[in-house]
């Protein structure tokens, strides 16, 4: 989220789930005023402009509500995801 230097915030919870995960969610909050075009700011149930979920799965749902906005449109955008393994493959000697 980018609130881009505007009088108003916004806030999203966004969570994961799906077989053999435990469901979880983590709150962000686009604090007004506040423009992250340059820095990436995690945000754990606080402000920032990007979460993270941490699994071990074959699939999984991920799910964005807006739930608080300075004016009146919710939003909880996902402009892009990542998905990178946990570990490392070996390289196969040739």
């Amino acid at each position: 989220m980018d609130a881009r230097m505007m009088s108003c915030g916004y806030s999203g919870a966004y969570t994961i789930s799906g077989a053999g995960i435990s469901t979880t969610t983590v709150a962000l909050t686009d604090a007004a005023n506040t423009d992250y075009s340059t820095t990436f700011t995690r945000a754990d149930d606080s402000a920032g402009n990007y979460v993270k979920f941490s699994l071990n799965a074959g699939g999984f749902t991920l799910t964005a509500k807006g739930t608080t906005s300075g004016n009146t449109s919710l939003r909880a955008p996902v402009n892009g995801i990542q998905i990178v393994p946990a570990a490392s493959v070996a390289a196969i000697p040739r």
